[in-house]
């Protein structure tokens, strides 16, 4: 009757995906392999850039997606290497106007060395702690975490945090269509943020559909579309500047991040929602 019992457990956690394979040697006691489930997400595939931000000092930031390039601290003097939500994290101090602090890639000493392309369907991620919010002012957001081109103006390209251009502060994720690179599609979440905790946010631009779609904690959170001044539909090309990548800012340092970042990973895809809550799983210790 226990073989029996036990052969049926078995059966039923493989019908479930739970198990590899199992060998029924029912002259003694079964031996179960368990491989895992059969449908692992693929993190890896299409990943440009992943900063794990685990430095512990100097001004450097590595691009663990190896594309062979590292970024630079500007004003590194206002930033601190410090414990994150994974290992290690940058806390960029922005409370103050005179040393704006931020990273720029591809760079070594915080002036641009080359553009940051992304002319096809992405996804950026980033485990963000927000010290403030401020308000969206009809730009692309009111508090970033990463962004490609500037947050408003005629060079915009895409960008994540924070906004409130829908109401309550919320995430968002911003794109310029390619027929103006001044005007801004600017996706809302419905959950408001906190400060002081961490957060892990996740904007995803799909130009087939086209759509944008961003997660908080895993979860998708899409609320609506912003309205305003500059304010345009989901395009399905964007406009793509002339301009390198910006953690904690955008181009034109306006709206500058007073937080910390980790783990900030941008991907030349759009992943679906299973792939977020993948990453959102494999980012949490």
């Amino acid at each position: 009757m226990c073989r029996t019992a036990l052969l049926v457990l078995v059966l039923a956690l493989a019908a479930c995906g739970r198990l590899g394979f199992a060998t029924e040697d029912f002259s003694g006691d079964a031996t179960i392999v368990d491989t895992g489930p059969s449908d692992a997400v693929d993190l890896t595939s299409d990943l440009s850039a992943w900063f794990k931000l685990d430095e512990t000092s100097g001004a450097a930031v590595v691009n663990s997606a190896g594309a062979g390039q590292s970024g630079a601290i500007q004003f590194p003097s206002q930033a601190t290497w410090q414990p994150g939500r994974v290992a290690g994290s940058l806390r960029l101090d922005n409370f103050q106007t005179a040393a704006p602090t931020f990273v720029q890639y591809p760079s070594t000493d915080g002036t641009c060395a080359g553009l940051f392309i992304v002319s096809g369907g992405f996804t950026v991620s980033a485990w963000v702690w927000f010290e403030r919010f401020q308000v969206w002012d009809n730009g692309s957001l009111s508090d970033i975490a990463v962004m490609n081109g500037t947050n408003g103006g005629s060079e915009g390209g895409w960008g994540l945090g924070a906004t409130d251009a829908c109401g309550a502060t919320t995430i968002g994720l911003a794109v310029t269509p390619s027929s103006n690179g001044s005007r801004r599609a600017v996706r809302c979440g419905t959950t408001p943020l906190a400060t002081n905790e961490w957060l892990h946010l996740t904007g995803v631009y799909d130009p087939s559909v086209p759509a944008l779609d961003v997660y908080l904690n895993g979860s998708r959170d899409t609320g609506a579309l912003a309205a305003g001044v500059g304010s345009e539909p989901v395009p399905s090309m964007v406009f793509v500047p002339n301009h390198c990548i910006n953690l904690g800012t955008g181009s034109n340092q306006y709206k500058l991040l007073a937080g910390s970042l980790d783990e900030v990973r941008v991907y030349l895809r759009a992943f679906t929602a299973d792939e977020v809550a993948a990453l959102y799983a494999a980012s949490s210790p």
